[in-house]
């Protein structure tokens, strides 16, 4: 079980990670800090809309797969698809 849990909050801290690299500010972002755990609990999570910053749809439903509130719902990966899936997550930050 703590395995599980343990995998579950680092894929969480990459999603974290990931809507911070494209974006430039964490998902949850808000004024205090009272508001960040509101938005974390609510999943408020505000996506760019400007035409320089808006993320494509790929970017969009991996951020939302490791953001997934629920641990066993969470995009979660298992042996051989590791690798296909770091190299997929390489290519969507740093495509040109």
């Amino acid at each position: 079980m703590f395995c599980l849990l343990a995998a579950a909050v680092d894929f969480w801290a990459l999603g974290i990670c990931l809507y911070q690299f494209l974006v430039g500010v964490t998902p949850f972002n808000d004024d205090c800090p009272r508001a960040v755990i509101a938005n974390i609990l609510n999943y408020r999570i505000l996506w760019p809309e400007d035409d320089e910053n808006q993320l494509d749809d790929d970017a969009i439903n991996v951020i939302k797969g490791l953001l997934s509130y629920d641990p066993s719902l969470r995009l979660q990966l298992d042996g051989k698809d590791r690798m296909n899936y770091f190299d997929d997550l390489y290519s969507l930050i740093f495509r040109s």
